[in-house]
């Protein structure tokens, strides 16, 4: 309202009054990097916790789905 220009990065605020959101990757391939690269240390094997913040914050909770999806795809 008073002209300011607003954005946001990393983490969205959809219903906000931001103008544009900036996200260096999309929850998707995040997730998917993170399981792969988790596995590759792994060895493909083992058992691994994801530990958040908080249970709300979608973009973690999309990201945290994606690579959940990787490792039955490709790591089962």
């Amino acid at each position: 309202e008073a002209g300011i220009k607003v954005a946001t990065s990393d983490a969205d605020a959809p219903d906000s009054d931001r103008q544009i959101f900036v996200s260096q990757a999309s929850d998707e391939a995040l997730g998917a990097a993170v399981m792969d690269e988790l596995a590759k240390a792994m060895g493909e094997s083992g058992q691994y916790a994801i530990v958040s913040g908080a249970p709300d914050v979608a973009t973690f909770n999309n990201w945290v789905a994606a690579a959940e999806a990787q490792r039955e795809a490709e790591y089962p």
